[in-house]
């Protein structure tokens, strides 16, 4: 016997039809791979790694500054900084330059941690938070 099927677009708009009985839950997947400590482990930098991209991209771009004169503000080169904004990078940024485009931006840098990583967003809140700067 042939499971339910159902017909879904594809990239190419073609139609194509799928066993729907064979989809998964992606979240339901997910939390079940999060339970193995080195999976959650290689998540949660990804997902550091992600953050760190969008927030670094959305600052200089709302600071109306191309990745060369953010460069320059921080005493390095275009390819670090889009090496920052890039989502397929593998190396977490280092918090001391972080710091120095949050102090060239004129923002506060803030680093949450003990966060669930596991958790959406928009229920555990950023990670990394660059702010506008609180004078004491």
């Amino acid at each position: 016997m042939r499971g339910k099927q159902t017909k879904v677009k594809s990239k190419k708009h073609r139609a194509r039809t799928v066993a729907t009985d064979r989809l998964v839950d992606g979240a339901a997947y997910l939390r079940e791979q999060l339970k193995d400590p080195e999976f959650r482990y290689h998540y949660e930098q990804r997902l550091i790694i992600l953050e760190i991209a969008r927030t670094v991209k959305e600052l200089r771009e709302n600071a109306g500054l191309t990745q060369q004169q953010l460069a320059d503000l921080i005493g390095s080169t275009q390819p670090v900084v889009a090496r920052l904004e890039h989502p397929a990078n593998q190396r977490v940024a280092r918090f001391a330059t972080l710091h120095k485009i949050a102090s060239a931006l004129g923002r506060q840098l803030t680093l949450r941690l003990g966060l669930d990583l596991a958790e959406p967003e928009e229920k555990r809140g950023p990670l990394l938070a660059i702010e506008d700067r609180v004078e004491r």
